[in-house]
């Protein structure tokens, strides 16, 4: 299993019989990284301006509906979206740029929804306390709301990359593709393999086969077990970190 996992397959793959999971848990590795360094800045500072600086006034309720709305999209939507704004329309063809914007879209109502909740979840004496006592709205919040609402805000980072790590449709217009590259050179136009696209490929090679076995099934399996293995992994990831997070930041009652 793991030297599946650390085997670099060539384009030949599927005549010769050899395999391995190590370019696609790459590209999937980056472009997660590109996904998140997208989503989480503006999902979290959405989430913020929402609930602690908006006055929930008409335009933040059309905005916070809007993210609702965009949450309930299909993924196959997104995805063309997403091809026709970033790969053709900007020109970034496919690669991590394309491919980040397309996950990105799917991650911020996450991010942004559990940034309001997490927020919510904290009593308002912090930050009325703190505004009695002259400080400023936003030292209010930095000091006495964002400590506490930190590790359930990092619990949404972790269900935004949940919902898109195993996502195929919004990447086969923006990024994946069977490729010998790794590491890209440019963050545009330039495909990757990722896991997801490898799975969804496999299952479409019926009729290839190595000693009289059909391995396009085989091998998509096999990938299938490295995303539960890696996502198992990233689940217990999160749960140790919210719980260091949680010793350090927990909300007793007291200002």
């Amino acid at each position: 299993f793991f030297n599946f996992i650390i085997t670099k397959p060539v384009l030949s793959v599927m005549q010769r019989g050899m395999y391995g999971a190590y370019p696609s848990l790459i590209g999937s590795t980056l472009l997660v990284l590109m996904a998140s360094l997208i989503a989480f800045p503006f999902g979290t500072t959405t989430g913020i301006f929402l609930y602690e600086f908006s006055n929930n006034n008409k335009y933040s309720q059309i905005i916070q509906q809007t993210i609702i709305n965009i949450s309930a999209i299909p993924s196959i939507v997104v995805g063309l979206f997403a091809y026709a704004t970033f790969v053709v329309a900007a020109g970034y063809g496919q690669g991590l740029l394309s491919g980040g914007f397309a996950l990105a879209i799917m991650m911020i109502p996450v991010v942004t929804t559990n940034t309001i909740e997490a927020l919510r979840n904290i009593p308002m004496d912090h930050k009325n306390s703190a505004l009695a006592l002259g400080v400023t709205k936003w030292e209010a919040f930095k000091h006495h709301r964002l400590p506490y609402a930190f590790p359930s805000i990092i619990t949404g980072y972790i269900l935004g990359i949940a919902r898109v790590i195993g996502e195929t449709a919004p990447i086969l217009f923006t990024i994946a593709s069977i490729t010998n590259t790794i590491i890209p050179d440019s963050l545009t136009n330039q495909p990757l393999r990722i896991l997801t696209y490898e799975i969804f490929f496999n299952l479409t090679l019926q009729t290839r086969q190595v000693d009289g076995y059909r391995i396009g099934p085989i091998w998509a399996s096999v990938l299938a077990m490295v995303l539960i293995f890696f996502v198992g992994i990233l689940n217990i990831l999160a749960f140790v970190i919210r719980k260091i997070l949680r010793a350090r930041y927990e909300y007793n009652g007291n200002i």
